[in-house]
């Protein structure tokens, strides 16, 4: 889990997790980078879930500048004045305790058993390969794994809001 403030920043704060495989070079990358790029996002704070999908997506292409290894799911949530904010790819999960008692999923699970992914992976012309990407990932997105986005991976990040005071 890594967190960041923004420096003279009210009330504005992110954390994000960022689960490897393969390598650790894009989970390391992501969790170094991804905060700089949503502060310094023209988005920010007006819309918050462009800036973080946009952050997500620069992450994913400077590691393939870099050329590295591996991938990472990620989920980022963002607490912007009374909003929080979760941007996710992949299947790792971020869920909201509320002030009611209930629990509200933040996170999308983008998996290959997932209809709405299959469909996305066959529009794009590629196929699941035993229910994974390639042979080997459950997850259909995510930053990097580059050698897998023939085969359907893919940096397509999904965002999510609540009200902090509900």
């Amino acid at each position: 889990l890594t967190m960041s403030v923004r420096p003279g920043g009210c009330r504005e704060a992110l954390w994000g997790v960022f689960d490897g495989h393969r390598s650790h070079e894009v989970a390391g990358h992501a969790a170094r980078l991804v905060s700089d790029f949503v502060w310094a996002s023209p988005h920010w704070p007006a819309s918050p879930g462009d800036a973080l999908r946009g952050a997500l997506r620069q992450c994913h292409e400077s590691a393939r500048e870099e050329k590295l290894r591996g991938g990472c799911t990620a989920v980022v949530l963002a607490a912007a004045g009374s909003t929080l904010w979760c941007c996710s790819a992949g299947d790792s999960g971020a869920v909201a305790g509320l002030d009611c008692g209930d629990v509200r999923r933040l996170s999308v699970d983008h998996r290959a058993d997932s209809p709405e992914e299959v469909d996305r992976i066959r529009a794009a012309g590629a196929s699941l390969e035993w229910g994974s990407v390639g042979g080997m990932l459950p997850m259909t997105r995510g930053i990097g794994n580059f050698d897998l986005e023939s085969s359907g991976f893919a940096c397509l990040p999904e965002v999510r809001q609540v009200p902090q005071d509900e």
